[in-house]
């Protein structure tokens, strides 16, 4: 008994042999696989239905196949179809243990016949649409992308080709997939693309890099590259797919701009958000001292301690004057003015630096210089007021003198004296003249002659001043007279002061350097009087060159025809008219004709 009891142990049952050896054959394939038999009962399934439904096999075997389903009645329909014509295919929505999952399954269907003469079972092979589905939108998007995306073995033979990639190299799909990707790589780049293939199948990071291609027609590119590696069953490395982007535009603009900001006169930062110096040019190295690596990457507060503000894309910063750190330690005084530039890395801060030092030094001489000419100018006003007093109190008194001795009120003068008495006052008058108009002159120069303007009757002011040199013209023989304007009064915006001492000047003038004659005063008006009036002295005189009209109105110039006719005067006349002229903003000007005479016109804008 102990005998037949060992063999007993040692011989298999025929029967369950059979029924393990045939699920051994449904749990080792791939895909989900379920036993149903006539009555809709599931009788086997292997593990990946279970993981599909989430049940064990235990919970599965013995239970109604339907209810695996949302749609039970459709699920029973489909295993009588099955067993009704053989075979059936169909998609339901799979009931997850954990309820609110739901998969949707493409399922084939077929009978058996087990130990009968009639198929009594049913095998469904099952599969994950949702997956499915998922892998075909994938393959669409990549078929579809902007970039090209390639497909390699890890001996780089292409295994796919997307559009994009028939767009940026030039080959079709047919064209490539099954050959090497060296196609598309020229040849002193192949060694380094090699090694980079190695380095992904290597399971190794690859940062994405740029390099250059070739296109189907031998034209060069250059492409931004990123690799990743394709994972097969266990997690082994079975091929490599590469993404390009043509960038041989972008290189170019890069090229243009960094062109750009070589050859700009000031020295270029490029700043990021955070502060980080990302971009200088060989003028900020000039500047500040520093290679361009030790400034890559650093605080720009190492050159600007007050940092720089970001600005927005557009908006333009005016210049702002800062003072900025040399690598030795220095202060270097700046102009910054700020711009934004936007990059693929994001937006940086633009800054122009210009270095201000001569300019500084330039402005603070100039300042220096200008204190110096303040101090000048104040020591010349001081010296010319006192002078003028120092020397018209005597002059004064001696011209005075002169004039009683004239008067014969000391007692009587021979010829002789009296002849050389006049000369005295003569000179005096003369001399007292010459420092009146330095002083004048002083005064407008400085900024210091009290302008108040007003409405003033020209008329009246030209009747005056004609009264007051009238004695003049009647000791040499001239005509003296006013023309105009009528019963329209003679009105303008002037200083009364001003403009009688503009008139006394031109009027003297006429009288001086006329022998015969007349000297003609004209007062021009607009019609209705609110234009502009124009005053204007008119003599018989020698006239005055051409050559000479553009300098007489110099300080300390004359005319040389009239310096012959006439040593009075010390050329101040006209050009301190002209500068009172110009104060009252009108014009002073002057038309000639050598051997008929001279006019000077003073024109006022209209009021």
């Amino acid at each position: 008994m102990a005998g037949r009891m060992g063999t007993s142990s040692i011989l298999a049952d025929p029967l369950t042999e059979a029924r393990d050896y045939a699920h051994s054959i449904v749990e080792a394939m791939p895909d989900a696989l379920a036993i149903v038999d006539i009555d809709g009962v599931v009788t086997d399934v292997n593990r990946h239905m279970a993981a599909l439904t989430g049940r064990s096999r235990d919970e599965l075997v013995g239970a109604p196949w339907k209810e695996c389903f949302a749609d039970e009645a459709r699920a029973e329909s489909q295993i009588r179809q099955a067993f009704a014509s053989g075979s059936v295919s169909c998609a339901l929505t799979l009931r997850h243990r954990d309820g609110p999952r739901k998969v949707v399954v493409s399922w084939d269907a077929s009978t058996l016949q087990v130990g009968q003469s009639a198929p009594n079972r049913v095998l469904v092979m099952a599969r994950d649409g949702t997956a499915q589905a998922g892998a075909s939108a994938l393959a669409s998007l990549v078929q579809s992308a902007d970039d090209a995306i390639v497909g390699k073995t890890v001996e780089g033979v292409v295994t796919s080709w997307n559009s994009g990639a028939e767009r940026l190299y030039g080959y079709t799909a047919q064209e490539v997939v099954g050959r090497s990707f060296e196609i598309a790589i020229p040849e002193d780049a192949r060694s380094v693309e090699a090694q980079m293939l190695r380095r992904v199948v290597a399971g190794e990071r690859v940062e994405p890099y740029e390099a250059e291609r070739l296109r189907k027609d031998g034209t060069p590119i250059t492409v931004s590259v990123t690799t990743v590696p394709i994972m097969g069953v266990g997690g082994r490395i079975v091929g490599v797919a590469s993404m390009s982007r043509g960038i041989s535009e972008l290189k170019l603009a890069e090229r243009k701009l960094r062109w750009m900001l070589e050859v700009a006169p000031d020295a270029i930062l490029g700043v990021d958000a955070s502060g980080s110096i990302e971009l200088v040019n060989s003028q900020c190295e000039r500047l500040f001292g520093y290679r361009r690596d030790e400034l890559i990457g650093q605080p720009v507060e190492m050159l600007i301690p007050d940092g720089l503000r970001p600005v927005d894309a557009g908006q333009v910063g005016a210049g702002t004057e800062l003072v900025t750190l040399h690598k030795d330690g220095t202060e270097v005084p700046v102009e910054i003015s700020l711009s934004a530039l936007e990059t693929p890395t994001g937006r940086l801060t633009m800054a122009a630096v210009r270095d201000i030092t001569d300019r500084k030094r330039i402005e603070r001489q100039l300042r220096e210089q200008n204190i110096e000419l303040e101090r000048a100018s104040q020591a010349k006003d001081n010296f010319l007021a006192s002078m003028s007093h120092e020397l018209r109190t005597p002059l004064n008194a001696i011209i005075g003198f002169t004039g009683t001795m004239l008067m014969k009120l000391p007692g009587p003068l021979n010829a002789e004296q009296e002849h050389q008495l006049r000369l005295v006052q003569t000179s005096g008058k003369h001399l007292l003249s010459i420092i009146n108009d330095l002083l004048d002159l002083a005064k407008i120069e400085s900024g210091r002659v009290q302008i108040t303007l007003d409405a003033v009757d020209c008329r009246q002011v030209a009747d005056e001043v004609v009264q007051s040199l009238q004695p003049l013209a009647d000791g040499k023989g001239l005509t003296l007279r006013i023309e105009g304007p009528g019963d329209v009064p003679a009105i303008a915006t002037a200083d009364r002061r001003a403009l009688g001492q503009i008139l006394i000047n031109l009027i003297n003038n006429a009288i001086k350097f006329t022998d015969t004659g007349e000297v003609r005063i004209r007062l021009i008006t607009a019609p209705g009087g609110d234009g502009g009036l124009q005053i204007a002295v008119q003599d018989t005189g020698p006239g005055i060159p051409q050559a000479d009209l553009a300098r007489i109105f110099r300080a300390f110039e004359r005319s040389a025809t009239t310096a012959k006719t006439n040593d009075e005067g010390t050329g101040l006349g006209l050009h301190i008219s002209q500068k009172l002229a110009e104060l009252l903003h009108a014009t002073l000007t002057v038309s000639s004709v050598v051997g008929e005479g001279s006019t000077f016109t003073v024109s006022f804008a209209e009021r």
